[in-house]
């Protein structure tokens, strides 16, 4: 059940992904974006991501098992926008996304991805604790918005770029890594202050 719950966490996470890149307002792009996050939490399903910030309540195999389920989701929405009327064009402008992105040095990726971390931790707690529908659903909006329009990189929205651009290069894996390990110090940083 945890791996079909991160499955499909990839893919409301990718389907946000190729919202961002359908749209032209890169703002509009952002803020429609949290769309991927919101159907996370309403769902309650496995983000590798959303999980980080209550990292040491689980396993190893268990943070794996979020991270390859929501890859896997990634890869099904690929396969699928690969087939669409649009695929000429979402893919050749997730191609150019990435290229920029994976273009930055390893240093600026990394902190990169701890803020994105950080952001995604308030985001979390935000709709864990919270008890205003709408203060929560707020907080998520601009809590990702804010990580895209700052260059945050978020490790499965950046898996689901690479997907639909189909940029998968040893560089770009390599430095992928350094995101992975960014999100989640960012998260952890937020859980040890709060003390989740």
């Amino acid at each position: 059940m945890e791996l079909k719950k991160s499955i499909v966490a990839g893919i409301m996470i990718c389907i946000a992904s190729t919202l961002y890149v359908a749209v032209d307002n890169h703002v509009i792009g952002a803020i429609l974006f949290a769309f991927g996050l919101l159907t996370v939490f309403e769902l309650g399903l496995n983000l590798f991501t959303g999980k980080a910030v209550y990292c040491k309540q689980h396993t190893l195999s268990e943070m794996a098992t979020f991270l390859i389920g929501n890859g896997i989701g990634c890869a099904i929405v690929g396969i699928f926008v690969s087939l669409s009327t649009k695929a000429n064009q979402l893919t050749e402008t997730a191609y150019n996304l990435c290229e920029n992105k994976f273009s930055a040095n390893l240093v600026n990726l990394f902190f990169s991805a701890i803020l994105c971390g950080i952001l995604m931790a308030i985001a979390v707690l935000a709709n864990k604790i919270g008890t205003n529908v709408v203060s929560k659903s707020f907080i998520a909006i601009v809590c990702v918005a804010t990580f895209i329009l700052i260059g945050g990189e978020h490790c499965i929205a950046d898996i689901g770029y690479m997907v639909l651009g189909k940029y998968i290069t040893l560089t770009s894996a390599i430095k992928m890594a350094f995101i992975i390990v960014g999100n989640l110090i960012g998260s952890m940083i937020v859980g040890e202050l709060y003390e989740v």
